[in-house]
């Protein structure tokens, strides 16, 4: 017996029995670990956490004025009034040029001497007693002359420029004195203060014009009388823009759903000047097509995105506005290569972060933005109806009945049953060995671990 205690006692006896003891205590507990194998697979605690079970997903495209009208001359003639510099306010109806046409005048002149002629034969042969058939002949004759006063007086009408809608004048390019060719354009050079940019420095209501419009005085001598319109009036401070999303994003968004709108890091100072979104679908990187006379007027250019995933981003040096969806289309537009579906938004802001052309990044969020507790859907048995988790207490697993409510990826809602900061038990099937699902499963606890 002596000589058997001596030789266990050996070193090189003793340490092969300690780490098969170690070895065995560890399977022991490892079994009844939070992330143990059992004989029906894999086991995991997971904690029940309060979050929100909206998702948030963008999109990119270029905004444009709510209301933005180019107005020119149509006739000939000598510009006699202009009444408005670029920055000024108008309502709808002002007059905001006038010109004097000789010719149109004219016409006018003759059209109501032929009608007074017209009446006269009418009334002459009706007091001659002329036949029915004369009567009628003078009667059409009136008839013709009258409408040719009335054409004559609109075109007359067209002498003057008036407001459409209440709003802020982005161009002038008209000087009294003017002579304007049949089409409007000038037929003498321009002159004044207008920049290459087209932006000139001042507020609404001041003929400098407002760095948030890219108004334009004057004309600058580089430009060509057809490169820019005589007048524009526009609604300053209140925008518009498309976005394209696909069908899975466009089907959790309806008109009236409100949305984050900011300037986009894609954004830069040579913007899109014209309207809306090429095919539906966001720029190619963030970009937007550039156009001279368009400014960014929030800062120099940035980088298309905010890191190297080519993700378009917000820049954080400009507001973030509520906007509005204002219209979904229901068809597809393919023009870009690939189906999207154009998204319309209306946005106010008085910053000056935003201008017409500008690209602009749209946020939408979808679903309850309050906080539930929810755990991942493989967390959840149902049976007949009932659903249940298993909850591991210091007492041991419970089985504890749940009211499951909204769902949102690989996560649902538990609105009933279980508190946040639970934990729950979930056993998933394993690979053969016991160490299959063992790591997929421990990804983190939560919706990224559900879609493993």
């Amino acid at each position: 017996m002596n000589r058997i205690l001596g030789t266990l006692k050996q070193p090189w006896v003793v340490a092969p029995l300690v780490g098969l003891l170690v070895l065995g205590g560890w399977t022991i507990w490892r079994g009844s670990s939070d992330g143990g194998t059992t004989e029906q697979g894999t086991e995991q605690v997971i904690e029940a956490e309060l979050a929100s079970m909206s998702e948030s997903f963008s999109g990119e495209g270029t905004a444009e004025y709510l209301q933005s009208e180019d107005l020119s001359f149509n006739a000939s003639g000598t510009l006699t009034e202009v009444n408005v510099g670029a920055g000024d306010a108008v309502a709808e109806g002002d007059v905001l040029a006038v010109m004097s046409s000789p010719e149109l005048e004219a016409a006018v002149a003759r059209a109501e001497a032929t009608l007074a002629s017209a009446e006269a034969s009418l009334a002459d042969d009706t007091a001659a007693g002329e036949s029915d058939a004369q009567l009628t002949a003078d009667l059409a004759s009136v008839s013709t002359a009258m409408q040719s006063l009335e054409a004559a007086e609109e075109e007359l009408a067209a002498t003057a420029i008036t407001a459409p809608f209440d709003g802020t004048v982005a161009v002038v390019d008209l000087e009294v004195g003017d002579q304007l060719g049949s089409s409007g354009t000038s037929g003498v050079a321009l002159s004044g203060s207008g920049t290459d940019s087209g932006v000139a420095a001042g507020g609404v209501g001041s003929s400098e014009g407002n760095t948030s419009l890219g108004v334009v005085a004057g004309a600058d001598s580089s430009d060509s009388a057809s490169d820019s319109p005589q007048l524009r009036v526009v609604t300053p401070g209140e925008f518009t823009v498309e976005v394209g999303l696909d069908a899975e994003e466009v089907a959790a968004v309806a008109v009236g759903a409100e949305v984050e709108v900011s300037l986009s890091s894609g954004s830069s100072d040579a913007g899109f000047g014209g309207g809306g979104f090429p095919g539906g679908g966001p720029p190619a990187n963030g970009g937007s097509a550039g156009a001279p006379g368009a400014r960014d007027l929030a800062g120099g250019a940035n980088d298309s995105t905010d890191d190297d995933s080519g993700a378009p981003a917000a820049r954080d040096d400009a507001e973030t506005v509520t906007g509005v969806v204002s219209a979904v289309a229901e068809v597809a537009d393919t023009s870009s290569g690939v189906a999207t579906y154009p998204v319309t938004v209306e946005f106010r802001s008085d910053s000056g972060d935003f201008n017409d052309g500008a690209t602009v990044l749209v946020e939408f969020t979808t679903g309850d933005p309050l906080e539930v507790v929810q755990v991942p859907v493989f967390a959840v048995s149902t049976d007949s109806g009932t659903s249940t988790v298993t909850v591991r207490t210091e007492a041991g697993d419970e089985v504890r009945e749940v009211v499951t409510g909204e769902s949102s990826g690989m996560m649902v809602e538990v609105a009933e049953g279980l508190e946040p900061g639970e934990l729950v038990v979930v056993t998933r099937a394993g690979a053969p060995g016991g160490g299959g699902g063992s790591d997929q499963a421990q990804q983190g606890g939560g919706a990224g671990e559900a879609g493993q």
